[in-house]
């Protein structure tokens, strides 16, 4: 998805990347630094995947 991206490199932190956390303890996080949201992603206590293979039951 990312790597057919028609967007301008400067745009990169707008687009939502695969390891990326939005909203956190009822912050918008969107606007922060990648570094900051990292953090975020380990203090978060649920942690989701995506899986493809599976399908829904």
């Amino acid at each position: 998805m990312f790597l057919h991206s028609t967007t301008p490199p400067d745009d990169y932190h707008l687009r939502l990347k695969p390891f990326d956390i939005m909203f956190h303890g009822g912050q918008d996080l969107r606007g922060k630094e990648l570094a900051d949201r990292k953090k975020k992603i380990h203090q978060s206590p649920h942690r989701y995947r995506i899986d493809h293979c599976q399908q829904p039951i």
